[in-house]
């Protein structure tokens, strides 16, 4: 068995020093920038799973304890600790007292941590700034909306991670995958699929070729798109796709009326049900892949890669939010940290068809 066998590839792909790390450029100089000044402020990393958060951290460990001695706490794991006193006083506190140099300490799942936990910690890091202790302290999470603004915002530096833009994914894949023989080639085609699929989550993505690999699924030296449309059922994020482009063929391309009006209606009202209330648990998690699509990927994509949503669907949809939530896409962050309802959202869509049919 050959050492890629052996080990998983989301393992053998990891950057061992942030000169490896594939974009995230800003983050990438900040963490270079932090090694060259000697200057180690406290840090707040949150972004969607699997776009790199903690990759950049480690890499930054290891190429920071190639120059000078570090005492790292390893990882912590918010949701692993029972209550505010073993988070805050017996993990973090007694790690920052320490008397052993300078210390940095990555809390996981900060997102985690109940109000009550963050204000205490709050307070350890003030601890620190006033009796100038050595410590950095970097926090990563999923969710910013879950984690007060006295932490994420006065105490340090505040890097968001977000999804690479899929050519870039599928160009640095192809170009690693070669590097393993004991794994079949993936056509560009197909690896676009799969990163699709998993939302620009490359940890799941790389599961995902894993497990195809060790399962000997695919035997074909070269993985077409052919090899793995059964293995992949669409994810959340590409259903909310789905979703729109549906709905955009319905608004856009049968501008009659009378009873294909009514047709495309309960067309909008199935799809509304079987691509996004069967399969999203929360009318919240639609919002946040129609952000995604409408702002996320837009801006990082250019205007002729946008998966089919024309200029004209998605500047007419944005300004429908804009009249029915507020400003957008601050009204679609409150949507995905709010209580939403699918009655709401089913009103929503459905005066949006009307208003433009």
């Amino acid at each position: 068995m050959t050492s890629e066998q052996r080990q998983p590839l989301s393992i053998l792909l990891k950057p061992q020093s942030l000169s490896e790390v594939v974009g995230h450029t800003s983050h990438v100089q900040f963490f270079q920038g932090c090694m060259k000044q000697k200057i180690f402020p406290h840090v707040f990393i949150h972004g969607s799973p699997g776009t790199g958060k903690s990759t950049i951290v480690n890499a930054y460990l290891k190429d920071l304890q190639k120059i000078m001695d570090v005492c790292v706490e390893s990882p912590i794991n918010a949701s692993d600790k029972r209550n505010t006193q073993e988070l805050v006083y017996d993990t973090l506190l007694l790690f920052c007292r320490r008397n052993c140099g300078f210390r940095i300490a990555i809390l996981e799942e900060a997102d985690n941590i109940s109000k009550d936990a963050q204000e205490q910690l709050c307070g350890v890091l003030d601890e620190c700034s006033e009796k100038k202790r050595d410590v950095q302290l970097i926090m990563v999470a999923n969710d910013p909306s879950c984690v007060i603004d006295e932490l994420k915002l006065s105490r340090g530096v505040n890097l968001e991670f977000k999804a690479l833009p899929t050519s870039i994914l599928v160009s640095h894949l192809s170009a690693k995958l070669l590097q393993f023989p004991s794994f079949p080639q993936w056509s560009s085609q197909a690896l676009t699929m799969l990163v699709q699929s998993c939302a620009g989550d490359m940890r799941q993505t790389l599961n995902t070729i894993q497990q195809l690999n060790d399962a000997s699924i695919i035997v074909s030296k070269t993985v077409e798109v052919e090899h793995i449309q059964r293995f992949l059922p669409p994810s959340p994020s590409v259903q909310v796709l789905h979703f729109l482009l549906h709905l955009q063929k319905c608004c856009f391309d049968n501008q009659s009326g009378g009873s294909d009006r009514t047709l495309s209606k309960k067309s909008i009202l199935v799809s509304l049900k079987t691509q996004l209330k069967d399969v999203l648990s929360t009318v919240k998690d639609v919002y946040k892949w129609i952000k995604f699509w409408l702002f996320e990927y837009f801006y990082e994509n250019s205007e002729t890669d946008q998966h089919g949503i024309s200029l004209k669907f998605r500047s007419v949809f944005i300004q429908h939010l804009k009249h029915q939530l507020g400003a957008t896409p601050d009204a679609l962050n409150f949507c995905i940290s709010s209580n939403h309802n699918w009655i709401g959202f089913t009103h929503l869509i459905l005066s949006f068809y009307d208003s433009v049919s």
